[in-house]
Parts: structure tokens; C-alpha cells; sequence
């Protein structure tokens, strides 16, 4: 028996990155994802990593954790 799984994920980036402004929760892949975009860079990703509940986490988005 052959399997075979392909997804696709094509993520609305900027409404990713409306959750990420709102402080809302996001997986690591949708963090991933507006990192590849060029949404976030360094200075989010060390907010991030400062967040309390750690990095990657769940919860990853700009005023959580304030």
C-alpha cells in the first residue's frame, strides 16, 4: 500500500501579522511564516524569546506578557 500526504499551507500573512500586532496566540508555523514574509525580524524575535512562556511557544505575539 502507497501513501501519499501533500499539504499546501498558504497563510493570509497580513491577517497573521494583525494577530501577532493584537498580542494574539500563534503556532510556531504561523511565527515562521511572517518571518519568511519579512513581517517580524530580530527585535520581535527577541521579544519573543524574553516572553514569558518562552520561545517557540503558543503564545508569541507583541504585548503579551506587557
Amino acid at each position: 500500500m502507497d501513501v501519499s500526504i501533500s499539504v499546501e499551507y498558504n497563510p493570509d500573512i497580513e491577517k497573521l501579522y494583525r494577530r501577532f500586532e493584537d498580542g494574539q496566540e500563534l503556532t510556531d508555523a504561523e511565527v515562521g511564516a511572517l518571518v519568511r514574509a519579512g513581517k517580524i525580524g530580530g527585535e520581535e524575535i527577541e521579544e519573543l524569546v524574553e516572553s514569558p512562556r518562552g520561545f517557540p511557544g503558543v503564545f508569541a505575539g507583541r504585548g503579551f506578557g506587557e
